[in-house]
């Protein structure tokens, strides 16, 4: 079996040296998927933290100037993210981004919430 190469970006916080790896599938995902604001919504409120929490952590940890706003947006699908933004994200909510992009849980590799589409393809939390 074969795997898609892969490459990542390390960051060192408070001595401690992080690596988020991403694969050429993530990238391709990241720039198509609809999804990924829910999904980040969905990882950001599974780990309690506020939107606040998660852009005062991408200017202060990753010199990206981020605000709440910015936060609301992407989670709602208003502003896309750049590749640099997404692996941030994917570090900071502790996840690859293959994962955060696909709405996979760490834990057990499911979907955080799984999604259904209707007829119009709006999606609908499952009851």
């Amino acid at each position: 079996m074969t795997t898609n190469p892969g490459f990542g970006m390390t960051t060192n916080i408070d001595g401690n040296s992080y690596r988020v790896d991403i694969t050429a599938l993530a990238i391709y995902l990241v720039q198509s998927v609809s999804d990924f604001g829910f999904y980040a919504r969905q990882r950001r409120e599974f780990l309690n933290l506020s939107q606040q929490a998660v852009a005062s952590f991408m200017k202060d940890q990753f010199a990206i100037p981020w605000h709440q706003t910015v936060v609301a947006k992407v989670e709602s699908g208003d502003r896309q993210v750049k590749l640099t933004e997404a692996l941030a994200l994917a570090f900071i909510y502790g996840m690859t981004l293959d994962d955060l992009v696909m709405g996979l849980d760490l834990e057990n590799r499911t979907r955080l919430v799984p999604l259904e589409r209707d007829d119009d393809g709006v999606n609908s939390e499952k009851a």
